[in-house]
């Protein structure tokens, strides 16, 4: 289950809504301050959404993925 979720256009929030109620998602514009946003509480066991085109060369997602893995090492 998802504590909730934050959105960083409307089409990604579109996306989001099938899997989580729409009012759990904040829509936030990049670049967002983090004072101006509601933080989610951490959860024990963290789940992560990846809502994208699956390409490195512009998303970095092999970068995304080796920072997860090391979290994970981390614990």
């Amino acid at each position: 289950m998802v504590d909730g979720a934050k959105a960083i256009s409307s089409g990604t929030k579109r996306v989001l809504s099938f899997f989580i109620p729409e009012n759990k998602i904040p829509l936030v514009f990049n670049p967002v301050e983090i004072n101006s946003s509601k933080l989610i509480s951490r959860s024990a066991f963290p789940t992560f959404i990846y809502v994208s085109r699956l390409e490195d060369v512009q998303k970095n997602l092999s970068f995304m993925l080796k920072r997860l893995a090391k979290l994970k090492e981390e614990n």
